[in-house]
C-alpha cells in the first residue's frame, strides 16, 4: 500500500468508529442481541481492532486491482504490515485528536 491508501484505510476507520455518517449502522449493530452482532459491535467500537480490519482488507483489495489476483504473500503482507499500521496509526490519530480537543477546548 502507498501513503494515500493508508490514509485512506485510516480515514475509514475513524468513519466506521466514530462518525455521525456511520451512525445509524452502528446503533442496529449495538442493539442486536445476536452472538454475530455483538462481535461485529466490539469490533467497530475500537479504533485500533476496526483499524487492523479495515486496513487488512483494504490491502488486500487494493493488491487484487493492482495485480488481479492474490496470493499467499499478499494475504501475509495485510495482516503483518498493513493492519497493524493502520491499527496503530487509527489510534494515535485518534488520541491526538482528543489531546488536542482537551487542550483548546
Amino acid at each position: 500500500m502507498n501513503f494515500v491508501q493508508y490514509l485512506a484505510a485510516i480515514s475509514m476507520t475513524h468513519i466506521v468508529v466514530g462518525s455521525s455518517i456511520f451512525g445509524p449502522v452502528r446503533k442496529i449493530v449495538f442493539q442486536s442481541e445476536k452472538r454475530l452482532m455483538k462481535l461485529i459491535a466490539e469490533l467497530i467500537s475500537c479504533h485500533q481492532c476496526s483499524g487492523f480490519w479495515i486496513g487488512s482488507i483494504v490491502s488486500m483489495l487494493f493488491a487484487v486491482i493492482d495485480h488481479g489476483y492474490i496470493n499467499l504473500r499478499i494475504v501475509a503482507e495485510s495482516f503483518m504490515i498493513c493492519g497493524p499500521v493502520v491499527s496503530l496509526f487509527a489510534d494515535l490519530f485518534y488520541r491526538f485528536k482528543h489531546w488536542l480537543c482537551e487542550r483548546c477546548g
